[in-house]
């Protein structure tokens, strides 16, 4: 499938960068890390510096990663990647301004500036950008840097939701199931969310089969879904054992065949969405 500087940049980090962390699929994280060798990485370098604006995005991750990968955090290749996204966001680069915006709201490379990020966060929103959107949600939600505001926070949720974005899905899914009650509603929007891959979403959908609220209840089902992240996630492998102490081994053998269905078939859906925007689209990178 993500912060506020002292007491500002904390909540920040909690509120409007916990998609950073949470939604992998939506995130820097979650693209497929740029493999390049010197002679592809030289042409993309030259299509950077003669102005095109998706190289420049492309660059700006490569060396996102490159700074990444190491323990030692090489500054000189953070720096660059930030060099190369103003480029291409100052060009009207929708991905490219939500990345720099990340920069600016958690710090990378430059001090935090809340300001400058909720900017670039407007901009690449403006363009559709449904990360962007739930940005700009949670920042009215919480009011980090501007007043609360919950009918924008609500109105820039439906933007993303419309683009079918997990965050936003799992979002809607937690309304219903705490504020209106309406299990089998929530079950959908969590069923949607963690079918991106969605980690709390699939949480969510496990507890929902384990204890049957808006779904009849299916132990197997519910080991299914925590299944997929457990190894990883400490909450997911707290309530698999949890569902697993309530079965016996056919049927942890079973909720295991089930976790390995449903992976090959979120990997399948996502390659073929991959596949789809190999496209050299300026703003269609992940």
């Amino acid at each position: 499938m993500a912060c506020r500087a002292n007491a500002v940049g904390v909540w920040f980090g909690v509120c409007c960068g916990l998609f950073l962390v949470l939604a992998p699929s939506q995130r820097l994280g979650a693209a497929p890390r740029p493999a390049f060798d010197d002679k592809a990485l030289a042409a993309l370098r030259a299509r950077a510096q003669a102005g095109n604006a998706s190289a420049q995005h492309q660059l700006g991750r490569h060396y996102y990663y490159e700074y990444d990968r190491f323990l030692g955090r090489r500054q000189e290749d953070l720096a660059q990647a930030v060099h190369f996204w103003r480029m291409a966001a100052l060009q009207g680069h929708a991905r490219s301004q939500v990345r720099l915006g990340d920069c600016h709201s958690q710090g990378w490379g430059m001090k935090v500036d809340l300001v400058t990020a909720l900017h670039w966060y407007r901009k690449a929103a403006a363009q559709g950008d449904a990360d962007a959107q739930m940005a700009l949600c949670a920042v009215f939600e919480f009011g980090v840097g501007v007043p609360v505001d919950k009918k924008q926070a609500h109105a820039w949720r439906t933007l993303a939701l419309a683009q079918h974005h997990p965050i936003a899905q799992h979002e809607q899914g937690q309304m219903l199931l705490l504020e209106r009650r309406d299990e089998a509603g929530a079950v959908k929007w969590f069923r949607l969310a963690a079918e991106q891959d969605h980690v709390p979403s699939q949480n969510q959908l496990g507890l929902c089969y384990q204890e049957g609220r808006g779904v009849k209840k299916d132990l197997i089902e519910s080991y299914a879904w925590q299944h997929l992240s457990a190894d990883t996630h400490g909450l997911s492998r707290k309530w698999r054992d949890e569902a697993a102490r309530r079965m016996d081994a056919a049927q942890i053998a079973a909720g295991k065949a089930r976790a390995a269905q449903l992976r090959m078939q979120m990997d399948a859906k996502d390659l073929a969405e991959r596949r789809g925007a190999e496209d050299d689209r300026p703003n269609g990178e992940p």
